[in-house]
């Protein structure tokens, strides 16, 4: 994760980590952070 988050910008790891987080978060608190 820290490699990933050095050669993506600052709104790259954003998106990446709830990517990521997404596999483990439900659904719905996932569309929220979308919003």
């Amino acid at each position: 994760v820290a490699e990933i988050s050095r050669v993506l910008r600052p709104g790259g790891v954003f998106v990446a980590s709830t990517f990521i987080l997404g596999e483990s978060i439900p659904p719905q608190a996932n569309s929220l952070l979308r919003q």
